[in-house]
């Protein structure tokens, strides 16, 4: 991943560092992520497309 504003353009591998994150930041209640999956959001099979203007 290639964000301009992150790390001054430099790619990066979040899925590197996304495991640790989830471990040590896991920072929201359990409400919070039933609320998400009540929206119908972070499912098996979604992409999130990232759209910059």
């Amino acid at each position: 991943m290639i964000i301009q504003d992150i790390d001054k353009g430099r790619p990066f591998d979040w899925g590197k560092t996304s495991e640790d994150y989830a471990k040590y930041r896991d920072i929201y209640p359990q409400e919070f992520y039933e609320y998400i999956l009540q929206l119908g959001l972070c499912k098996d099979g979604q992409r999130m497309v990232m759209k910059r203007e």
